[in-house]
């Protein structure tokens, strides 16, 4: 796929976007392809060499494979009877070869450890699903190959920390980073979840292209959908509810009874936020196209 430059980046960053390494060859898929929806991964092997990839969009992913170059310095000093770094392990699932690159494996203390770049709300919010999906892919991987783990970690290290507002605000994160606890799943649950991700693939991979399925609404990051209960009049809505029975319910409880007659409940379509500026393949489409942007 050619990566192109719309915005001018410096050269040398450009260089280091088209050359940065990466390879899941001897497999069928990695673990972060099996994550992936199916139309997403299916378009962009397709489209191959004419679908052009904006270098401005992989800056995020280049921070990741400064990662690596980090973990090559810090296995010069290492104990490698103790850390196993950047190993990439290979298992198979009902006719395809799953690998998974694992940055880090602690013998001793029987845990993977994953180096993510990311904003200080998941310090707030938690861990996102897909580091759990990674995370427990990685640990049947392991199982697969001989390591027995029982610890998920993620090293979170937070893009838009500020010192200033640790000071003022003790609900603020007060470093940079956190070292964040992934819930694990027992190896039949993560066995299931894979066979059934495996499924999924092999499915698009044997379907027309104008057939392949839709992402679903959280694999296109969509935001704001509900159900708005609202005052006639009123600017904004005094809540915004998944489902209109909760939006009913709410309205029982915390709407005094003068007030109904005023009540509208209006649905909000939510906005795909990965398909309007996120997805690489979003122009090419059929869904995406109608909301991308560069």
């Amino acid at each position: 796929m050619p990566i192109i430059d719309s915005y001018n980046l410096p050269k040398p960053v450009f260089e280091a976007i088209k050359n940065r390494p990466y390879s899941s060859e001897g497999s069928n898929i990695s673990a972060t392809g099996l994550i992936q929806p199916p139309r997403i991964r299916q378009l962009t092997q397709r489209l191959g060499d004419t679908l052009e990839i904006e270098a401005a969009d992989q800056l995020y992913a280049l921070d990741g494979s400064a990662m690596h170059a980090i973990l090559e310095w810090a296995g010069k000093t290492l104990d490698p009877n103790r850390y196993v770094l950047e190993k990439r392990l290979f298992a198979e699932v009902d006719g395809w070869t799953i690998s998974g690159q694992i940055d880090v494996i602690d013998i001793e203390t029987f845990t993977i450890q994953d180096y993510k770049k990311t904003s200080f709300w998941v310090a707030v919010y938690g861990a996102k699903d897909e580091w759990t999906q990674q995370m427990n892919i990685y640990r049947w991987l392991c199982w697969k190959n001989g390591y027995t783990i029982n610890n998920l970690e993620v090293f979170a290290n937070f893009r838009d920390w500020k010192k200033e507002k640790a000071w003022n605000d003790r609900e603020y994160p007060q470093a940079g980073f956190k070292l964040m606890p992934i819930a694990m799943w027992t190896i039949p649950e993560a066995e299931a979840f894979i066979k059934a991700r495996v499924k999924v693939h092999q499915e698009a991979e044997a379907t027309a292209t104008d057939d392949l399925p839709l992402c679903s609404p959280e694999e296109q990051w969509k935001k704001g959908s509900g159900y708005a209960v609202k005052l006639t009049g009123a600017k904004s809505a005094r809540k915004i509810c998944d489902t209109k029975k909760e939006a009913l319910d709410w309205m029982a409880t915390n709407i005094k009874p003068i007030d109904l007659p005023k009540v509208v409940i209006e649905t909000r379509e939510g906005n795909p936020r990965r398909c309007v500026g996120y997805c690489p393949v979003r122009f090419h489409c059929s869904f995406g196209k109608d909301w991308a942007r560069k």
